[in-house]
This record gives C-alpha cells, structure tokens and sequence, in this order.
C-alpha cells in the first residue's frame, strides 16, 4: 500500500511538474504574444498617425491644386479677355496704320510742294534780283553811292594834302557836281577791256646830275620847289 501511495504521489509530482512547466511555458507564450500585440498596436499607431499626416498632407494638396485649378480658369478667363480686346483693337491698328500710310504720303507731297515752292521763289528772288540790277533805279542807286564814296575820298585827300603841303593852291581842284558828272559819263560808257601793248626792253638811263628844280601837280594844283 505504500508502494501504491508513492507510486501516487510520484505520478501526482510528475504532473504537477508537467502542469507547472506547461503553466510557465503558456505564461511565456502569452507574454510572448502581448509583446507582439503591443508591437502590433505600436505599429497601428503609428501607421494611423502615418495615415493621418498623409491625409493632412492630401487634403492641402488637394486644396492647393484647387487653387491652381482656379487661378488657371481665372487666368483662361483673363486670356480670353484680353484675345476679345485684340479682336477689337485689330480694325483700330488697320485704320491707324492706313491714316499713318496716308499721313506720310501726305508728308511726302507736302515736302514736294514745299521743294518746288522754294524752287519757285529762289527763281522768282533770283529773277527780282537781276531785274533790279538792270534797271536805272539801280544804276542810280550805285552812282549816287560811288559819287559820295568818291566825295568823302576826295575830301578827306584835299584835306590830307592841305595839311601836308600848305603852300598849295587847290582853288583849281574840281568840285563835287564835276566829279558827279564825269562819274555819271564813265558809267554811261561801256567798259572796253585794253588790249595788250607790247612790251619792249629798254635800257635805264644814268642820270649824274640832280635835278635843279622839282615840279609837283596834285589834281589840277601844282607848285615849283
């Protein structure tokens, strides 16, 4: 009977060490999966903390290409706005250009006429000119001015040879009316060019002895010194 007993207690020992290592090897296990579980749930956190930035970056995204999509139709309306505009200034331009075509021809006939207008009057001028240059009022115009010229010439010679030469008689000298007249005549006169007189070698004469006497005749006045 005690064999029996200890055979009992024996195979209650053995199961009760099987019981507590099956018992330690389940709490393993269940260890085992709560740290998976916890891996499990650390990762799901983490991929809906993924998920959601990736939404958070989605939805701007998606706000900003709604943007774009909106200042692209805005920008389209703009476009053909401004093609409207074009159609509507192209007559304009046309007729522009066309008024600018005729305003430079009209320039150009102006200038034209202007040139010829010149013309017209430089040859009229030119025509005037020479008219008045053979005309009498012209020759007298230039007659009276010679004969004043010659005057004061001729007045201030008299007076430069009375200073000069002051025992000279120049009561004989002619007066102003005489030199009128003859510069009148001179005028009338047509100028003949002279011709060319031959040119003849001669020898200078040697004159030794002086001169006793010296005779002066200023225009007409003469005196002996």
């Amino acid at each position: 009977m005690r064999v029996q007993l200890m055979h009992d207690i024996t195979i209650k020992h053995e199961g009760l060490t099987s019981f507590s290592q099956l018992s330690h090897s389940l709490k393993e296990k269940t260890q085992i999966v709560e740290a998976w579980d916890e891996v499990a749930k650390e990762r799901e956190a983490k991929r809906i903390k993924e998920r959601a930035w990736i939404d958070a970056d989605l939805v701007a995204i998606q706000e900003k290409v709604a943007e774009c999509e909106a200042h692209l139709a805005k920008e389209k309306k703009t476009i053909v706005e401004l093609e409207k505009e074009i159609n509507l200034c192209e007559p304009a331009l046309a007729a522009l250009e066309e008024k600018k075509i005729a305003t430079v021809e009209a320039a150009r006939v102006a200038e034209d006429k202007a040139v010829a207008a010149k013309a017209t009057a430089q040859d009229a001028i030119a025509r005037a000119i020479s008219d008045f240059k053979d005309s009498q009022e012209f020759a007298k115009e230039v007659t009276e001015g010679l004969v004043k010229d010659c005057q004061l010439g001729f007045d201030d010679c008299r007076t430069q040879v009375a200073l000069l030469f002051p025992h000279l008689v120049l009561s004989k000298l002619g007066s102003t009316n005489e030199a009128e007249e003859g510069l009148e005549a001179s005028l009338e006169q047509p100028v003949l060019e002279p011709e060319p007189e031959p040119i003849e070698e001669t020898k200078p004469i040697m004159d030794t002895k002086p001169p006793s006497t010296a005779h002066v005749e200023v225009a007409g006045a003469s005196i002996e010194a």
